[in-house]
């Protein structure tokens, strides 16, 4: 990619949970720098994140507030931002595509290209919430002007934007039928998957967390705090029916805090470079996701080196068998059964790893962005 100046419009500063939705953009933003871009980072004021990656020039934007909280509130930030794109920008990335227009500078035929990350459709996520509670008739009216607005500037987002990204082919088909959207505008990527730091070795990242170098180790990764959320519970229990099979296994949990267990060590800092760690020093990981939904750990995994068991709620675009270890139910039984299977083969797990490692490449945000935005490319 030749040297050009991005401005990336995002949701907030860069986080320091790796699994924050934020990551995204802040890894396409990494990606632009790495590939030789002048890059700054637009994001609202007032909002507590991490360090700017390296090169990543972040720029906190003011703005007044007149409905805190409400959907609205994102077109005022949308106006400010877009007065403080460089007049000199070639590519405006903008992560999620929000309400309401930018308002890019430049020449007609000469302005900056602008591509937007449609994370879902604000408009059909107003008529999701329902009717809401019964109000009188000026409570009616109020959400009547809102939806009306809402849609309106979300059009006004979209048109915009020269190509519109999304990483689910229903949110295109809800691009084409709410709004028109024609299908030349569109590209469907696989989701971006942040990198994580440069992990310590094997044998330092046990020695870590007081593993001994020679036992099978497994890691579940928490996209979330919550243990609920997280299955902590079903996690603890296919892993404690594996504990007769294989003296000295130990499972990380990562990302989370834990009640105590033979075997376990909990992790719960949530920061990129513990993640890392923690992949590092596993053989297998383990994800068991609550909700039905793509989970950036899986990817995080295969590029850390560990084989994966999922169950059937992490879905991936175009999942390959041989890259993934699914159980046949969510039975702690079926999840014990299969991780069993695997700890036993260390080809297996072999065969695992480097079959996942080429998987992953396909959600490199630099792939990504260079599949949306080509260098060299102008509008």
């Amino acid at each position: 990619m030749e040297s050009r100046r991005i401005d990336l419009v995002a949701a907030g500063p860069a986080p320091r949970d790796p699994y924050d939705p934020i990551a995204a953009a802040w890894a396409l933003a990494s990606a632009a720098h790495a590939a030789g871009g002048s890059v700054r980072v637009l994001f609202p004021k007032g909002t507590l994140g991490g360090p700017d990656p390296e090169g990543v020039t972040g720029v906190p934007i003011g703005y007044p507030i007149r409905r805190p909280g409400a959907a609205l509130e994102a077109a005022d930030f949308a106006r400010a931002a877009g007065r403080m794109l460089q007049e000199d920008t070639e590519l405006v990335l903008r992560d999620p595509a929000g309400l309401g227009a930018l308002g890019v500078p430049g020449r007609p035929g000469r302005r900056a290209r602008v591509v937007a990350f449609v994370r879902r459709l604000e408009v059909e996520a107003i008529d999701s919430e329902g009717p809401g509670p019964v109000g009188g008739l000026g409570d009616r009216i109020d959400r009547w002007r809102d939806r009306r607005a809402i849609r309106r500037l979300e059009r006004e987002a979209l048109t915009e934007a020269d190509t519109l990204v999304v990483e689910r082919p229903e949110i295109g088909e809800a691009l084409r039928r709410t709004h028109r959207i024609e299908a030349d505008r569109l590209r469907t990527v696989p989701p971006v998957v942040p990198r994580l730091p440069e992990p310590p070795s094997r044998e330092k990242a046990r020695a870590a967390l007081g593993i001994p170098p020679d036992v099978p180790t497994i890691v579940a990764p928490a996209a979330t705090e919550r243990p609920e959320d997280a299955r902590l519970d079903l996690v603890r229990e296919g892993f404690r029916r594996i504990r007769p099979l294989f003296p000295g296994v130990r499972l990380i949990v990562a990302g989370l805090d834990s009640p105590s267990d033979p075997g376990l060590v909990a992790v719960p800092a949530r920061d990129p470079a513990t993640f890392s760690s923690c992949f590092a020093a596993a053989d297998i990981a383990l994800l068991v996701p609550r909700s039905t939904g793509f989970d950036p750990g899986l990817i995080f995994a295969q590029v850390g080196g560990c084989a994966v068991v999922a169950t059937e709620s992490a879905t991936l675009p175009d999942r390959a068998r041989s890259a993934v270890h699914t159980p046949p139910s969510d039975d702690p039984g079926d999840i014990a059964s299969t991780l069993a299977e695997l700890a036993a083969d260390p080809a297996a797990i072999r065969a695992s790893v480097s079959d996942g490692r080429a998987y992953a490449t396909r959600f490199d945000p630099a792939r990504v962005l260079e599949a949306v935005a080509p260098s060299g490319r102008s509008r």
